[in-house]
């Protein structure tokens, strides 16, 4: 179990895009009469902040003022009890400590996906938890009808109460992360340089801290005192250089390990609907992030031609404008691909 709290190497800063989680979760604390189900669903981009919001928002709230904490757990502890109880033959697992606790966290509820013995064993523990009057917060990548291969009646639990995303941080919320891990790594940047790095990636913050974590590194290597515009950009360039060289296979890879889905699944001809979007997704990346022709790139996925490309990349590209979950895991995968996290 990885405990009641977890420690972060650096404080919290609470944002904007925290303000309505913050919102859910008091009313969940506090309203011991609510019609919805106590359970919330909280769901983001891998990276933008859910774990440690939530670490440290319930430590604000529970550290003086509740005889007791909350316990927090992943979705992969639990399989592996699950896991451990089968092979022991054992009939109760370890998980059965935790039905009468009063408040319960279980992060990255995607990590079921498939597994259904674990997902029967944890509804169970849902259900008496809830009938004990205990308060639910489980954590995801993506909504609860995202998550394939669950069953519906596991399905059903996570959308008891409300559901809730974290959105990516906003141009005025990078620039207030920027100026705090400045200070956190002690680093002498002034507003045009913070500016230049709160812009340079729209990610998330664990995106954004990496880039910091690179000028902490100069800093000691090269007995950097205070970073201009100017070395920053070249530092920037030369990460940029140092990133590491993007195939379509690690774009596909990335792909099939976010959507589930095998590699043969994504470069398949066939048009099965549960494969259109991360194909094309696929391809939007190929095209944004090599310098490969549209007809190889066709070629590599199914034999298709440059002007199903042409349709993937404009496509996706006019939607992520519009779905702000689908732009943050492209923004999250192009980052991931190019190494800046």
């Amino acid at each position: 179990m990885s405990g009641r709290f977890s420690p972060w190497n650096h404080d919290f800063l609470f944002l904007q895009e925290h303000i309505p989680l913050e919102t859910a979760i008091h009313r969940l604390l506090g309203d011991s009469s609510q019609k919805k189900a106590p359970v919330v669903f909280l769901y983001g981009t891998p990276g933008v902040g859910k774990s440690h919001f939530l670490h440290a928002f319930l430590q604000r709230c529970f550290l003086h003022s509740q005889p007791t904490q909350p316990q927090i757990l992943s979705a992969s502890t639990i399989c592996e009890l699950v896991t451990e109880a089968a092979k022991e033959k054992n009939s109760k697992t370890k998980l059965e400590n935790f039905a009468k606790t009063d408040f319960l966290v279980c992060e990255d509820i995607q990590s079921f996906s498939q597994r259904f013995a674990a997902q029967r064993i944890f509804t169970r523990l849902l259900d008496r938890i809830v009938q004990t009057g205990g308060k639910i917060v489980l954590t995801a990548n993506v909504t609860p009808g995202d998550i394939r291969h669950l069953s519906p009646r596991f399905s059903n639990r996570c959308r008891w109460g409300g559901v809730y995303r974290l959105d990516m941080p906003s141009e005025e919320s990078r620039l207030k992360l920027a100026s705090y891990f400045c200070q956190f790594k002690r680093l002498n940047i002034d507003d045009a340089g913070l500016k230049l790095l709160s812009g340079y990636s729209p990610g998330t913050p664990r995106t954004l801290l990496a880039l910091f974590e690179q000028l902490e590194h100069h800093r000691k290597v090269k007995k950097i005192h205070s970073f201009s515009p100017l070395e920053i950009q070249k530092i920037l360039d030369e990460y940029n250089h140092l990133s590491p060289k993007i195939s379509l296979s690690k774009i596909t890879k990335e792909i099939s390990r976010h959507f589930d889905l095998s590699i043969a699944q994504i470069r398949s001809r066939h048009q099965n609907q549960h494969h259109v979007l991360p194909r094309q997704c696929a391809m939007y990346l190929a095209r944004e992030l090599t310098d490969k022709t549209l007809s190889s790139i066709g070629t590599y996925f199914g034999g298709r031609s440059h002007s199903t490309v042409i349709h993937a990349w404009k496509h996706i590209g006019r939607i992520r404008n519009r779905k702000q979950d689908l732009n943050g895991l492209l923004t999250q995968l192009q980052n991931s691909l190019m190494g800046i996290f």
